[in-house]
């Protein structure tokens, strides 16, 4: 068995506008990498970086971007289908007008899948009417539903953002003392 061990950092943000306080802890095992583990509100994220190009994780860290960040520190997608079976049928209704005045559906299928809209049933792995999904949105239906953004991925890069201008702050400290 090896034992390594290392020096975590502990960055507290307080006084926030828009979040409840941010703990970050930084660990910079080795040069080149890091760790980064992020807590607000009871929730929490954490990213290993094993290069990070002679960096330490802070400075690699203010260095990304949201999303690739948001990628890393989690599973999050930045949007999700919409789950809302009133905005589904409004979608649907949509696309089957475009489809009748293209020729694409006739008259009497129109008016079918028109009072249908509403009544779908979608879940993850349930589809009350796939004849209407087939018939409007085509084989591969499922790809074409309407997306909205999804509200935890908007609170992780808050979340993010706040954390980075920490770090900056973070660095430009320690970089006053070093030269102090």
């Amino acid at each position: 068995m090896k034992l390594e061990t290392s020096t975590t950092t502990k960055i507290a943000l307080t006084e926030l506008e828009k979040l409840d306080p941010v703990t970050i802890y930084l660990d910079n095992p080795a040069p080149s990498r890091g760790k980064i583990t992020i807590e607000c509100f009871g929730k929490s994220w954490s990213s290993l970086w094993p290069a990070m190009g002679g960096r330490r994780v802070e400075e690699f860290f203010v260095s990304c971007n949201d999303d690739y960040l948001a990628g890393n520190l989690s599973s999050c997608r930045s949007h999700i289908p919409v789950t809302d079976m009133e905005e589904l049928g409004e979608f649907l209704r949509g696309r089957i007008v475009e489809q009748r005045r293209a020729g694409e559906l006739d008259k009497d299928d129109a008016r079918k899948y028109w009072d249908e809209a509403d009544n779908i049933t979608l879940t993850s792995d349930y589809c009350s009417n796939n004849d209407l999904m087939y018939d409007v949105l085509g084989d591969d239906w499922w790809l074409s539903l309407p997306e909205k953004e999804n509200p935890d991925y908007n609170y992780l890069v808050l979340v993010i953002q706040t954390v980075r201008e920490g770090l900056r702050q973070y660095i430009a400290q320690g970089k006053e003392v070093a030269n102090g």
